[in-house]
């Protein structure tokens, strides 16, 4: 997911709301994951008549107190107002590398509800991270200096690593879901737009 490719068409009134992954976490063990569960939605009474929509993915590396590649199984939902929504939990599980292809998600939500991406990670050795949920920031059209952020840390770390593992799931399924989700043979991985606000691609890997 990069802002370059990440802009919403500013012919409507619409609230970007997304949260992203701590960069770096370790538990008492030792195991230590980068990266993790993350979504991005749009609201807006014309496009979703005020529903939160978009979607969640989750990438992530892990490592073991070695700082070798460990197995972990990545859990992701979301909560609003601390009450796990319904249709939200994707989970990730491999060596090394985690990655959910983004799946779509809709929740209800009013202004002042307090929208979370929560994950729960468990190790090859039984471990867990401490279960965290991240609120939601929100913002209307976010400046091009949020999306710059997020990219110097995905071109910079997770780019390198993931986007091969999305060739490799994307040859894997033929290019994608028809009409739903299409992974490039780069690594980009679109899904729908219909409203043409130009939010594809959803990850966005080299060359950008």
């Amino acid at each position: 997911m990069t802002g370059a490719n990440a802009q919403i068409g500013p012919q409507r009134s619409v609230t970007v709301v997304f949260s992203l992954p701590p960069v770096h976490e370790t538990n008492a063990a030792g195991n230590s994951i980068f990266g993790g569960c993350f979504f991005v939605a749009i609201r807006s009474a014309d496009i979703t008549n005020f529903a939160t929509e978009g979607f969640e993915g989750e990438v992530s590396v892990t490592t073991d107190s070695s700082n070798r590649p460990t197995t972990a199984t990545v859990t992701c939902w979301i909560d609003v107002n601390g009450l796990k929504q319904p249709n939200t939990t994707i989970t990730a599980t491999s060596t090394g590398v985690q990655v959910a292809v983004p799946a779509q998600i809709a929740v209800v939500a009013g202004d002042s509800d307090i929208i979370s991406e929560c994950e729960a990670v468990t190790y090859a050795d039984f471990t867990t991270q401490p279960t965290t949920c991240t609120p939601a920031t929100e913002s209307q059209l976010p400046p091009q200096a949020v999306y710059d952020a997020l990219n110097l840390v995905l071109a910079d770390f997770v780019d390198p690593i993931v986007c091969p593992e999305l060739v490799n799931i994307g040859i894997r399924i033929h290019g994608g879901i028809p009409g739903v989700l299409t992974i490039g043979p780069d690594g980009d991985v679109s899904v729908i737009d219909p409203f043409g606000d130009g939010i594809n691609p959803i990850y966005d890997c080299p060359p950008y």
